[in-house]
Formats: structure tokens, sequence, C-alpha cells
């Protein structure tokens, strides 16, 4: 099954566990659900009326949905968010950082040494190994997919994802979709 996700890296993970669980496997996280405002798709913050991003008022919001088709929006006018069909993580640097390289370390008993060498010499060389829709993950996957352990090596690789983001900033967000 392929799962999606998208900011401070992106790309598609084949496995057949949640999403959820796979993060878990590599550091220890809990999950966050969000939601987000009808018409501009903005996410909430707490104790805001409207979308203070994109409308001056509650009423100028609640005339912008009008003017659109979404079901959604209730009969009262009251309700102008809704739960967004995704989930994402924040992980930084210094909750984080260390016991995703020790999972990636222990993962590495089990990953094909070629696959290791292969990223390592992209480390090397300063490629960006955030987005896996790259040329990078091709020359890779296409070594991977005739080997059994694709998910455990599709985990490393996300893992070795999120470390090289962690090792250049703070903080890492992820979003997955349901």
């Amino acid at each position: 099954m392929k799962h999606c996700y998208y900011g401070c890296v992106q790309g598609e993970m084949l496995s057949n566990n949640h999403p959820i669980d796979e993060v878990n496997s590599l550091v220890n996280i809990q999950e966050t659900y969000e939601k987000i405002w009808l018409g501009c798709l903005c996410f909430v913050e707490e104790n805001i009326d409207h979308c203070q991003s994109c409308y001056s008022s509650r009423k100028r919001h609640i005339n912008s949905l009008c003017q659109i088709d979404i079901r959604m929006f209730n009969e009262n006018k009251s309700l102008i968010t809704f739960s967004e069909d995704e989930f994402y993580f924040h992980l930084t640097k210094k909750e984080h950082l260390f016991d995703l390289e020790m999972n990636l370390k222990n993962l590495e008993l089990f990953v094909d040494p070629i696959v290791i060498k292969r990223i390592d010499k992209l480390k090397k060389n300063n490629i960006d190994l955030r987005s896996n829709y790259d040329n990078w993950w091709d020359s890779i996957y296409a070594y991977v997919r005739h080997n059994e352990n694709v998910e455990l090596v599709v985990k490393y690789l996300f893992g070795i994802q999120i470390e090289y983001v962690l090792l250049r900033q703070d903080e890492c967000k992820i979003y997955f979709e349901i």
C-alpha cells in the first residue's frame, strides 16, 4: 500500500503498515491531527473564529463560503472548519535526531550493503535527499524492488530523508494523507 507524504520531505512510502507505526519505529513521537478552514484551507489556530490570514472578519469568511457550493458548510453558518484527512509529525533535532540515528544504524544491519553504499555516495556528493520522487530514488529502487525486504529498505530510506533534514535544520514536519 502506498502512503503519500509531504512537507520537509516528500514521497511515497510502500508499506503494509500504517504510517504512524512506520514513523514510530524510527522515532518515538505522537502524530497530530489538524483542522483547516473551509474556503481557504489554511490551518486553524486556537481560539480564532475565522481565518485571519485570508479574511478581515468572520462575516467575510462566511460570505465567501456562501458563494461557494460547500456541502460541509451547515445551515446555521456556525461550522466553518473541518478536520482534514491527514495528520503530521513535528520532529525536532533536539528531541529526535539521536534516536533516529540509532534506529537507522540498527536498520542498516538488515539492509543490503549495496543500498547503504549508494546512500553514502549520495551523501558524500551532497545530493538533496528530501524527495523520493527525484532521480536518486529511482536508481536505488530499481535495485531494491526485486529484494524481499523492500518495505524495510523503504523505511530506511524514509529515515535517511528525515535525518538529511534534521542535520541541516532544527525541525522536520511531515504530513501524511489518510
